[in-house]
C-alpha cells in the first residue's frame, strides 16, 4: 500500500514490478542514486560485449529487418574498431579518450 501527497492510499497490483537501467555513474554527467532509492533495487552490472560473434547476433537481432547480413557485419566490425581507437588513439580538445558504449 502507498500513501499520495494528499493522504490518499491506493493499492499497487500483486504483479506489478519495476525494471530500470542507467549509465554506470562514472559515465560523464551521470550520477549515483540517492542511496534510498538506489536500495530498493537490485543491481546487475553488465560489462560491453566485445567478442564479435555474440555482437553481431545482438545486432542482428534488433537490426536484421533494416540491414542485409554484409551490413551487420560492417557495423559490428566498425564498433569493435570504434571503441578499440577510443581507448588509444581518439582524443577530444582536452585530450580525453571517449567513453565508447553500446551496450550500456
Amino acid at each position: 500500500m502507498f500513501e499520495k501527497a494528499n493522504n490518499q492510499t491506493f493499492e499497487t497490483h500483486p504483479g506489478f514490478r519495476l525494471f530500470a537501467c542507467m549509465n554506470p555513474s562514472t559515465d560523464v554527467g551521470k550520477w549515483s542514486l540517492p542511496v534510498g532509492i538506489q536500495s530498493l533495487f537490485t543491481e546487475l552490472f553488465i560489462h560491453d560485449m566485445v567478442d564479435e560473434n555474440p555482437l553481431r547476433i545482438l545486432v542482428q537481432s534488433y537490426l536484421e529487418s533494416l540491414f542485409a547480413t554484409k551490413g551487420i557485419d560492417l557495423l559490428v566490425k566498425f564498433y569493435l574498431n570504434i571503441k578499440m581507437d577510443s581507448s588509444t588513439l581518439l582524443k577530444d580538445l582536452n585530450g580525453h579518450h571517449p567513453i565508447i558504449s553500446g551496450t550500456n
